[in-house]
């Protein structure tokens, strides 16, 4: 073989590998988790377009929800991370804290952080740091979603909600009614996650709020625990004696969050407090992930306003955010720009079903008035602090909510369970400032404390919370669900007859005692 030959040869061989590695560089890579129906195909659509327009290709990766935490951890340990990267809000200080992910400062003027709903973007930066370290992709927005044909059948409007005590009216005399679906299966009035699941801090939220409470505050420019403050205990107190009556949540100690979602959709619970991708499955059939077949895509749903406390009403808002690593190629920050262009979040979001994060494409999603009550949430949205500590917190929290929904399934005296309760909360308290740093003389008092929680534990709920059910006594104008309107107006004709009937039995009996009289 000739020289040239070879030479050729060998120029030829380094060219490819010059052109290999180069591919390689310029390859960049996307980690993001399953976030609704279709979610993964219309992220590789996006990831196609990208590639047309920059000549960048993208290797997308879908972690399971489950899982994603642990494993991002570790690949960022071993150097191997990703370039670009979803993170939950409240996973966001532990990356940052470990130092693996890039500042966006260099694009946050661009980017115009303005843009995007203000609760959620503060998690882009952790604590009084004021350096960006993510961007806004999606909102979580919690919203009390009910059965519609139930709803309708029983006449129940937002007005007899709008209160927590209310509320509990209305579900204790939906449990007295006994009603069932079309599957002759028993509809419970609401769920709540009481057993082995990790939502109980988010779920339980919307009452400590609404009481004037928080887990944790800020005073003196130093946090601290705010477990055993009156107005978070009197939240805590009100949301736990939902959570252990088996009259309107019967279920809730003995499953999780899924299981909740799971009964709503088979249209064997009324009530049940969810997030937005709940709309865009009830129009997908379930060969694509959604729920059109199910009970509730034929009964429909209706979304209520939360409830109000005695200091307002809120309800939880999380976000999921997108932000680039410290070990991330070049052009790893165009990638994360293109994925938070309004046009690409609208397009995105809409095949989820979760809210954008974009308040111009927010505006245009209020066009809808199925999300109408969603997008007005977000007036009264509150997340969790952006502290570099809150995911140890909210470990703590969750145990805390797990431990106490076994407590109840366990205890049988009262008496007994209320102690315990109330030593899981002030042990929780003790944790969260230990997690804080912060040394409490008060803490060192536990008798005092714990007799305090366990007093405020110990109240009783007034009975006038249940006016409604009094409003409205078992079998009173309540049709299953299913009878037509003029079945109900059959009814209200007869009990009209009735009540004339009586009148004027008592009329003349009247007349006649007179004329006895006379």
């Amino acid at each position: 073989m000739s020289r040239s030959i070879i030479k050729n040869l060998l120029l030829s061989f380094l060219l490819l590998t010059m052109m290999s590695q180069a591919k390689k560089v310029d390859t960049l890579s996307l980690w993001a988790m399953p976030n609704g129906p279709g979610s993964g195909d219309l992220l590789r659509e996006l990831l196609v377009r990208f590639e047309t327009e920059t000549s960048i290709p993208v290797v997308l990766k879908e972690l399971n929800w489950e899982t994603a935490f642990d494993e991002i951890h570790t690949a960022f340990r071993e150097g191997r991370g990703p370039d670009v990267l979803q993170l939950g809000s409240s996973w966001i200080p532990f990356f940052v804290r470990n130092g693996f992910l890039d500042s966006l400062q260099s694009i946050i003027e661009e980017l115009d952080s303005n843009r995007f709903f203000e609760e959620s973007v503060k998690f882009s930066r952790v604590g009084d740091d004021s350096t960006y370290y993510t961007v806004p992709w999606f909102l979580d927005v919690r919203a009390l979603f009910a059965n519609k044909a139930v709803l309708d059948s029983i006449g129940i409007r937002d007005a007899h909600m709008t209160s927590f005590s209310r509320a509990r009216g209305v579900m204790r005399m939906i449990a007295q009614n006994r009603l069932k679906n079309e599957n002759k299966e028993r509809i419970v009035p609401f769920g709540l996650p009481g057993k082995n699941d990790w939502t109980g801090p988010q779920v339980m939220a919307p009452w400590i709020w609404s009481y004037g409470g928080q887990f944790v505050k800020k005073e003196d420019s130093v946090w601290k625990s705010a477990l055993l403050d009156s107005n978070t205990l009197n939240g805590l107190f009100h949301y736990l004696t939902l959570l252990h009556d088996t009259a309107c949540v019967p279920y809730a100690l003995f499953e999780n969050s899924s299981q909740n979602a799971n009964r709503f959709i088979n249209s064997e619970q009324v009530f049940l407090m969810g997030t937005s991708e709940i709309i865009r499955k009830i129009d997908l059939p379930i060969k694509e992930g959604g729920f059109k077949e199910k009970n509730i895509g034929r009964d429909g749903i209706v979304l209520l306003p939360m409830p109000f406390g005695p200091k307002g009403h809120f309800t939880f808002v999380g976000s999921s955010h997108l932000a680039v690593s410290k070990q991330a190629k070049k052009k790893a920050k165009d990638l994360l720009q293109f994925l938070v262009r309004v046009d690409n979040i609208d397009a995105y979001t809409r095949r989820i079903g979760f809210l954008p994060s974009d308040k111009s494409a927010i505006n245009v999603w209020s066009k809808d008035p199925r999300y109408n009550c969603l997008i007005e949430n977000l007036e009264h949205g509150r997340s969790f602090p952006n502290i570099a500590e809150w995911g140890d917190i909210e470990q703590v929290l969750i145990e805390m909510s797990n431990d106490i929904g076994s407590i109840y399934r366990h205890a049988i005296e009262d008496e007994d369970r209320t102690l315990e309760v109330a030593r899981l909360i002030v042990l929780a308290d003790k944790k969260i400032n230990a997690i804080l740093s912060f040394d409490s003389l008060e803490e060192r008092n536990t008798d005092s404390l714990l007799l305090f929680t366990e007093k405020i534990l110990k109240q009783k709920v007034k009975e006038e919370d249940f006016l409604f059910v009094k409003l409205f006594p078992k079998g009173f104008l309540i049709p299953l669900p299913g009878q037509s309107w003029t079945f109900r107006f059959a009814v209200l004709i007869g009990i009209a007859l009735t009540c004339l009937l009586i009148f004027f039995i008592e009329s003349r009996y009247r007349l006649i005692r007179r004329r006895k009289k006379k």
